[in-house]
């Protein structure tokens, strides 16, 4: 039962679209997306949606690592991955480079405190 100002749960009729993997170490991604798509199809024939797990045996990964901006230590990953996400949220450019974490970790902490993303 539902309370009446809660929406039913949403299950999608689509299967999700291909998977992009953005990796700032420059990695492949490859054992990761395997996964991923062994859990898509494990949920569909779970969920009784067959014709996911043909769409999922056919998606063509695209590996984003060569065109992602690259971090040059082990310690800034969530910083990079936080700004990948944005920015392809937005559509921008994945233009920003080491240079610019810390100023990304400034901002990061004045949005989480204003409670308001800057444009």
């Amino acid at each position: 039962p539902h309370h009446p100002t809660t929406p039913p749960p949403h299950h999608p009729t689509t299967p999700p679209p291909p998977p992009r993997y953005y990796d700032s170490m420059g990695g492949s991604g490859r054992d990761y997306i395997a996964g991923l798509k062994q859990y898509f199809k494990d949920e569909a024939k779970a969920k009784g949606k067959a014709n996911w797990e043909t769409i999922v045996d056919d998606w063509e990964v695209v590996l984003g690592s060569r065109n992602t901006p690259q971090q040059s230590n082990g310690s800034d990953c969530g910083v990079f991955m936080t700004r990948t996400a944005d920015y392809l949220a937005r559509d921008a450019r994945l233009d920003f480079t080491q240079e610019d974490i810390e100023y990304f970790r400034r901002r990061m902490v004045y949005e989480i405190m204003s409670t308001s993303l800057l444009p």
